[in-house]
């Protein structure tokens, strides 16, 4: 069981697993991250993202990446000019892309099960441990409340999971809209 399964439980059936432009956008974005420091100039890790991209594009698609490429960057500027970006910067990485596996609570009549994933970022900012998402949704403000609503299944796992391997719990868990460089905090 991964969180992925469990958005996709509580929105109901979605389209094929079936990888599309989008989706290898995302992917993009989200390798980028796994590389970023804030510490240096957005230039340099931009310079980076562009010596290093072209290995991360899947054979198919790269007819077409540049505009993948293109679209990315994009993305990643956004992401820059932001108030979240700004947090992070004066924030202490601790980790990225930080696999996890832990029980799973399910039916009495089902046998146990494992949830796996991998928390894309976790963070120290002002003492407080926080856990973060990056997401690469086309994604209108007025829609925020909507996608923390549909991603907030994986906020409760990922935050379950830092509870029991930190022995605390987390200030809190943000998705981090990367096309709108906009950072929500979900209840959980």
């Amino acid at each position: 069981l991964t969180p992925s399964t469990l958005e996709r439980t509580s929105r109901g059936p979605t389209q094929s697993a079936v990888s599309s432009l989008s989706t290898e956008i995302g992917k993009l974005a989200h390798k980028a991250m796994e590389q970023w420091s804030y510490r240096e100039e957005v230039k340099v890790m931009l310079e980076k993202f562009l010596k290093d991209a072209g290995r991360w594009i899947p054979e198919e698609f790269q007819g077409r990446s540049a505009e993948i490429m293109s679209e990315v960057q994009d993305i990643l500027k956004t992401f820059a000019r932001s108030e979240a970006y700004a947090e992070l910067r004066g924030a202490t990485i601790l980790g990225r892309e930080v696999p996890f596996m832990m029980p799973w609570p399910n039916h009495a009549e089902s046998p146990p099960t494992i949830m796996e994933g991998r928390i894309d970022l976790l963070y120290e900012k002002d003492g407080g441990l926080w856990v973060a998402d990056y997401k690469t949704d086309r994604v209108a403000e007025a829609d925020i409340p909507d996608r923390m609503e549909l991603y907030r299944p994986q906020a409760e796992a990922y935050t379950k999971a830092v509870r029991q391997s930190f022995g605390r719990s987390p200030a809190g868990f943000k998705l981090i809209f990367l096309r709108l460089g906009t950072s929500v905090q979900v209840n959980v």
